[in-house]
Order: C-alpha cells, then sequence, then structure tokens
C-alpha cells in the first residue's frame, strides 16, 4: 500500500512543482530583468563587443549577478514562508 501511495504522491506531486518552479521563474524574471538589461548595456558602453574584456564582464558581472539573484528570491521565499509559519 505505501509504494502505492508514494507513486500516487510522486504522479500528482510533479506537475505541482513544475507549476510552482514555473511561477517562481517568471516572478524571478519579471523582478530582475531591469538588472541584466543594465548590466548588459553598461558592458557593451565600456567594452569593445565580442573582445576578452567583454566575454569576462559577461561571465563574471552579468552572470554572477544572475546566480545571485537566483539565491536572492529563493532567500526571500524561504524567509516569507517562515514568517507565515509553514
Amino acid at each position: 500500500m505505501e509504494t502505492i501511495e508514494f507513486i500516487i504522491g510522486i504522479i500528482i506531486g510533479a506537475p505541482l512543482m513544475i507549476i510552482g518552479f514555473g511561477i517562481f521563474i517568471a516572478i524571478w524574471w519579471y523582478s530582475f530583468k531591469w538588472l541584466f538589461v543594465g548590466l548588459v548595456r553598461i558592458g557593451e558602453k565600456f567594452f569593445k563587443k565580442d573582445s576578452w574584456q567583454y566575454n569576462t564582464y559577461g561571465w563574471i558581472v552579468v552572470g554572477g549577478g544572475g546566480l545571485l539573484s537566483f539565491y536572492f528570491m529563493i532567500y526571500l521565499f524561504i524567509v516569507i514562508a517562515k514568517e507565515n509559519g509553514f
């Protein structure tokens, strides 16, 4: 009986997790797209396009900023969930 409950839980839970992750990504993108566009514009302003300086800037600043913003959103969701007793 436990195996059936586990399989049903996965069948029901997987789509819900995918929908929840999609909602998270949508909120993240609409919250931080101004940051990414601004960082790319700064890079295009100061560095010649497709140079090693521009590529390094893109990897470190834009990519790192994207990764940090993603972790920041996860942190916010955890803090809000703890405040609401979840």
